[in-house]
């Protein structure tokens, strides 16, 4: 439903009526401080874009509104001053094979098993 659809006095409550819902899991890989609630994002979006059209989160923050944006078949765009963020929703988008994620995971853990176990040497 879209909002040309809806009268004004519509859109309000149903936007009044949502609430926030527990992190789904896409977005449960970190807990970045203004993190917003999924599914109330995902509801605005539904509301005032159609599958194809464009959302722009100039202020992306952890990717949220980009992610959920689509997920929902819309073309969305972020961007942040913080590179963190920015690492954020580039993972969040585009996650690593779990071939290779597993591969780089073992070479870290070979790596600092190496070097913790010379800390912790009984000899």
């Amino acid at each position: 439903m879209q909002p040309r659809d809806l009268t004004p006095a519509a859109i309000r409550d149903t936007l009044a009526e949502l609430r926030p819902q527990t992190w789904p899991p896409r977005h449960r890989v970190h807990k970045y401080w203004g993190r917003k609630p999924a599914n109330v994002v995902a509801r605005y979006i539904e509301l005032f874009t159609r599958p194809g059209e464009s959302v722009l989160d100039p202020f992306s923050g952890s990717g949220v509104t980009v992610v959920e944006a689509s997920r929902l078949g819309r073309r969305g765009a972020g961007f942040d001053a913080n590179p963190l963020a920015v690492r954020l929703g580039r993972a969040l988008l585009a996650p690593p094979a779990r071939e290779s994620f597993d591969a780089a995971s073992q070479r870290v853990l070979v790596a600092l098993e190496a070097e913790v176990s010379r800390w912790f040497s009984t000899a």
